[in-house]
C-alpha cells in the first residue's frame, strides 16, 4: 500500500493524530518549528512548537491602517508579518523605514523587500 493510500485510510477513520508541522529557515540559518499540535513535537531532529502556528489567524479581523502593525487595532501587509514575527519568533530584526502607500515606491527603490530578502527565504511555487 502506497504512503498516500495509508494516509487516505487513517484520515477516514474520523479522529486522527494527524497535525500540520513545518520549520521556517531565516536567512542567517536560523531555524523555528512550528505546529498546530496541542503538544511541542520533535523529528528530524527539529522541535516544533505547539499553538504558535495558528497566531496569524489571530490577526482576522484586524482593520487595515497603514504603517501599523497592533493587534485588533490596526495594520497593513507589512504590518500582519510584523506582528506575527515579533509573537512567534522575537523582537523585529531591523527598524521599518517609513514607506508610502504605493507599493512601486515612486523611488524607485523597493527598501522593504531589500529588508525582506535579509530575513526570509523566498518560497518557490
Amino acid at each position: 500500500m502506497s504512503a498516500r493510500q495509508e494516509l487516505l485510510d487513517h484520515l477516514g477513520q474520523g479522529v486522527t493524530t494527524v497535525c500540520r508541522a513545518w520549520l521556517v529557515t531565516r536567512r542567517d540559518g536560523v531555524q523555528f518549528g512550528f505546529t498546530d499540535h496541542d503538544l511541542d513535537l520533535g523529528f528530524e531532529g527539529h522541535v516544533f512548537k505547539a499553538s504558535s502556528g495558528m497566531t496569524a489567524r489571530a490577526w482576522i479581523g484586524t482593520p487595515y491602517l497603514h504603517q501599523a502593525s497592533v493587534k485588533a487595532a490596526g495594520a497593513d501587509c507589512l504590518g500582519l508579518i510584523r506582528g506575527v514575527w515579533r509573537e512567534v519568533i522575537s523582537a523585529e530584526p531591523e527598524s521599518i523605514p517609513a514607506y508610502s502607500r504605493d507599493w512601486s515606491e515612486p523611488s524607485g527603490r523597493e527598501d522593504l523587500l531589500v529588508a525582506a530578502q535579509r530575513w526570509l527565504i523566498e518560497k518557490n511555487r
